[in-house]
């Protein structure tokens, strides 16, 4: 095990990142439904892989993702060589739940979805980079950030890889956005709340909105992603407690909801260009 998602706060998305050994895999049975994305391989390693009678082989490269239904019995799997890191990516029923209340359509079940080795997505490929990014260097809104994601890769699931389904337009209440009314009552409610964690449940139910629908509305509205726009908000109260107050830069990560001075100091340097010690001093001049 080389990273986990087991000490977050991400209720619908679980993540582990590992390097396998070659050889042999036990059996396993599916609670949810994965994905397994190579993060570095170079296609030397073949996994070989067998459920419910369907064996299948993929060569282990960067960017190869093997799709795992809900509920299935893994019953044998082999790799040919090490694989240096893998990201296993566990979605949840919730997820798919969402989904289905986001078109009004009934319920998918993620057992329905295809059993694939070896596929090349580039969506998911994005996506999965995204989520081992935040694992890695968590930010201050990734509860939001990693429920968008989840919500986007259990659609795309559905959407590609599940039985019998066609694909699913865009609601109308999506392409319009949000209407002033519910977007200032959002913003009203992340202001006061940069302090503690928010979820793109918690925003979407102020918005009386589907957690799909709105993170697709607010970003129509705003042109930002949710949790950028919370990111930036928690950014710029980090600044004025810098300017305003002498009150320790861990104690400022704290406030706003940064899970480390570290995290803190490289949202920084990343958006404002210099540390928050060296931005405070410059304030001061």
């Amino acid at each position: 095990m080389l990273a986990s998602s087991a000490a977050r706060d991400w209720p619908a998305l679980a993540v582990d990142i590992r390097s396998h050994c070659a050889g042999p895999i036990p059996a396993f049975v599916t609670e949810d439904a994965e994905l397994t994305l190579i993060l570095d391989g170079d296609g030397h390693s073949n996994v070989h892989r067998a459920a419910h009678g369907v064996r299948q082989h993929a060569p282990a490269m960067r960017g190869t993702t093997f799709v795992i239904p809900a509920a299935t019995h893994e019953e044998a799997t082999y790799v040919t060589a090490d694989i240096p890191e893998v990201m296993h990516l566990y979605l949840s029923r919730r997820l798919f739940e969402d989904i289905s209340r986001e078109d009004h359509l009934p319920y998918f079940d993620p057992a329905n979805i295809h059993y694939v080795s070896g596929i090349c997505d580039r969506s998911l490929d994005w996506m999965g980079a995204i989520v081992a990014r935040e694992l890695l260097q968590e930010t201050s809104s990734a509860s939001i950030l990693i429920e968008t994601i989840g919500l986007s890769l259990a659609e795309r699931m559905v959407a590609n890889y599940g039985i019998g389904v066609r694909q699913r337009p865009a609601t109308a209440g999506a392409r319009r956005g949000l209407d002033s009314i519910r977007l200032r009552r959002v913003l009203a409610h992340v202001e006061d709340n940069l302090g503690r964690a928010l979820s793109i449940h918690e925003l979407a139910a102020v918005a009386c909105l589907s957690p799909f629908h709105f993170a697709r509305a607010f970003r129509q509205a705003t042109g930002d992603p949710p949790h950028r726009y919370v990111s930036g908000r928690r950014l710029a109260l980090a600044k004025r407690l810098l300017r305003e107050t002498d009150r320790s830069l861990s104690e400022i990560a704290a406030i706003c909801c940064f899970s480390s001075q570290a995290n803190l100091s490289r949202a920084f340097v990343r958006v404002v260009g210099v540390t928050p010690g060296r931005f405070r001093a410059e304030m001061n001049l």
